[in-house]
């Protein structure tokens, strides 16, 4: 039996959990998805509701742990014996005994008549007007025909302040009364309702199982047919999160996940219906009942509780996001010029809008927190505190990254597209955000720098002003002593002059910065407006000035000379390449 019992269920699993083939015969998904567990559930429910009868049964002809506060409650008596015990019909209790009747103590004359009635109630033709009241010498005895069930003394009625003639009546009615709810409980009309009822619940359970079942097919098959339409995959940013293939896998997963749940909700029904069909089973039925409406009563509850604080939460959010909006369109006209604040300047209008939308959003927070469920408890305060502690310590150098980052905003020292010098780093800006700076060299490296690393290193704009003040472009040349000075200078000019890109306006000049030991310093300046030809201006140094001026050198060997010639024309070239590329 319990190889069986164990086979269905593990059966019954693998139909739900792990079915691969969906069309699975309904005959057989009913029995061993509805029936088989039901009638496992049911037997061992009726097995343990008998045992716990026996053991209720037990316990009500023991004494009571304290019978004095049970004896006080029901028959609000007095006296200074307060010991009570129950005559019991079934599970049900009738009456309790407190005085002893000649040598028979309390429990066994509560054993006693509990046993005589249980004869009566089982009796074949038992007839009720044959339980009756007879008064006998000093006392009042319930007689069933010629059996004594029980018989009353003065002690027993003085305990309740009223006659023995007036308690022995009282008695009678409740035996009675007992007596028929017994026999109607245990009667085989009843039996076979039950059977009919029980029947009826399972028919019911079957068939919400059945339309449910088919509910759920019916959606996989809608979404099978209509996948390409439904299933688009989920991306965000040209960034795919989900691919069609996991996004129709993840939902079909999903509907059989709700499916399964749909399967215990619906036991989780009927079980109650199932055991209050028979009247051992009742307590049971009410057990199970109180899992199933206990958690939810105490939802609704508190959803209904938690309504007026949603309310406040939502109200928040509505007008934080409104404030938003507004400042948007605000920061949205001073970055197009339309309104224009002296000394706000345009380009600070962007990231001034990001920096209020991020107070607005910690705001809200603010005022939201004390809504949230369990915003008062101490783990939940514990939890925030320690991520607010790790966030601290973790994130210092991202921390100082970002204040250099809203700095570097404000300062204006760059801008996207400008041609700059940081430390040793020079080239064009091709990223400024919050954190870092990204430059591309004339290399083509994308160098990464660390806006706390900007603002800590000294910074040459080549870009600034560069279209109503020309960029001075300067670079040294030593040549030695043997060559005259106005010889120099008159080819360093005109070396300047055939530069590209140089300012025709402005003329070039020459400074004379260093007398070594060897050689001078001379120092060729050139006005541009064009910096980003920076690299062509060394270019001009290298392929124009210098191989004019060791020609010009008197003490340089011809074959040295075509040498020279040739290295320069290679570095000419390999410069060029480079620059194009």
């Amino acid at each position: 039996m319990i190889m069986v019992k164990e086979s269905s269920t593990n059966t019954a699993i693998r139909l739900i959990c792990f079915r691969k083939n969906r069309k699975v015969p309904m005959s057989r998904f009913l029995r061993y998805v509805i029936f088989f567990p039901i009638r496992h559930m049911v037997t061992a429910f009726m097995l343990l509701a008998i045992a716990q009868e026996t053991v209720s049964v037990a316990d009500s002809i023991r004494p009571h742990e304290s019978p004095a506060v049970q004896t006080a409650s029901a028959h609000n008596s007095t006296g200074p014996d307060s010991t009570a015990y129950p005559v019991v019909l079934g599970d049900d209790t009738l009456f309790f005994i407190h005085a002893k009747l000649g040598p028979f103590t309390e429990t066994e004359r509560a054993q006693a008549i509990s046993a005589r009635l249980t004869t009566c109630a089982t009796t074949i033709g038992f007839k009720k007007d044959t339980l009756v009241s007879m008064p006998i010498e000093s006392s009042y005895d319930i007689l069933y025909g010629e059996k004594t069930v029980m018989s009353i003394t003065g002690r027993d009625a003085l305990r309740y302040g009223i006659s023995a003639d007036s308690l022995s009546r009282n008695y009678v009615a409740k035996m009675k009364t007992a007596i028929a709810a017994y026999r109607k409980e245990h009667a085989i009309r009843t039996y076979i309702l039950q059977g009919i009822e029980l029947a009826g619940i399972l028919f019911i359970a079957a068939m919400i199982v059945f339309f449910v079942r088919k509910l759920f097919k019916y959606f996989m098959g809608y979404i099978f047919r209509n996948r390409e339409k439904l299933v688009r995959g989920i991306s965000v940013k040209n960034v795919s999160v989900l691919t069609k293939d996991r996004q129709y896998r993840l939902m079909v997963r999903l509907i059989d996940i709700l499916e399964i749940i749909s399967y215990i909700v619906v036991g989780a029904i009927a079980l109650p219906f199932l055991f209050s069909v028979f009247p051992w089973t009742r307590g049971l039925s009410l057990t199970l009942a109180g899992w199933v409406l206990s958690p939810a009563k105490n939802l609704a509850l508190s959803i209904l509780h938690y309504l007026p604080k949603i309310f406040n939460i939502i109200v928040i959010i509505i007008v934080a996001q409104i404030l938003i909006k507004v400042f948007k369109v605000l920061f949205n006209n001073i970055e197009k010029g339309t309104i224009k604040f002296q000394g706000f300047y345009s380009d600070w209008a962007r990231p001034t809008f990001n920096i209020v939308r991020f107070l607005m959003y910690v705001l809200m927070f603010v005022m939201i927190f004390p809504y949230l469920p369990g915003s008062n408890s101490p783990i939940f305060k514990a939890v925030a505190i320690f991520l607010g502690l790790l966030f601290s310590l973790g994130g210092t150098s991202a921390i100082s990254n970002m204040v250099a980052g809203l700095v570097i905003i404000y300062m204006r020292p760059f801008k996207k597209g400008d041609w700059i010098k940081i430390g040793d780093v020079i080239g064009d800006v091709i990223e400024k955000n919050i954190v870092v700076t990204r430059i591309r060299t004339i290399k083509n490296e994308i160098i990464t720098l660390p806006n706390s690393t900007v603002l800590n290193s000294h910074t040459i704009n080549y870009s600034t002003n560069g279209t109503n003040l020309p960029l001075i472009l300067h670079t040294t040349v030593t040549i030695a002593y043997d060559v005259p000075w106005r010889t120099v200078h008159t080819l360093l000019i005109d070396s300047a002059k055939s530069t590209g890109g140089i300012s025709r306006e402005r003329e070039p000049f020459v400074l004379q910065i260093r007398l070594e030991d060897f050689y001078v310093s001379y120092e060729v300046n050139a006005f541009t407006e064009y910096p980003q030809n920076l690299l062509w201006w060394g270019e001009v140094i290298i392929g124009v000035v210098l191989p004019i001026i060791f020609f010009a050198m008197p003490s340089v060997r011809a074959s040295r000379r075509k040498l020279f010639v040739v290295a320069i024309l290679v570095v000419y070239i390999v410069l060029g390449v480079l620059y194009e590329s």
